[in-house]
């Protein structure tokens, strides 16, 4: 199948338009959509334990703390992120 094919399948399964161009993406997206129709979708306890875990106040977020440094290594530019997880 083509993007375009692809494209056109997704918005026909999600009646909306796919934001990405990923072929890969866009099937998975279908094919989990489909069976979440055919099959059910999550169970509640499953659903229960996402919403937990989403709102665990444990996890710490630290995209603002993250500075960025460029390393080389070997022929390819690496980029370590950094995260203080202690202020």
């Amino acid at each position: 199948m083509t993007v375009t094919q692809v494209r056109a399948k997704y918005a026909e399964v999600f009646r909306e338009e796919a934001r990405s161009v990923h072929t890969g993406f866009l099937i998975k997206g279908i094919a989990w959509r489909l069976q979440s129709r055919s099959e059910g979708d999550l169970s509640e306890h499953a659903q229960e334990r996402a919403d937990k875990i989403g709102n665990d106040a444990d996890i710490r977020m630290c995209a603002a703390k993250m500075p960025a440094r460029n390393m080389e290594c070997g022929n390819s530019a690496c980029i370590l992120l950094t995260c203080a997880l202690w202020d």
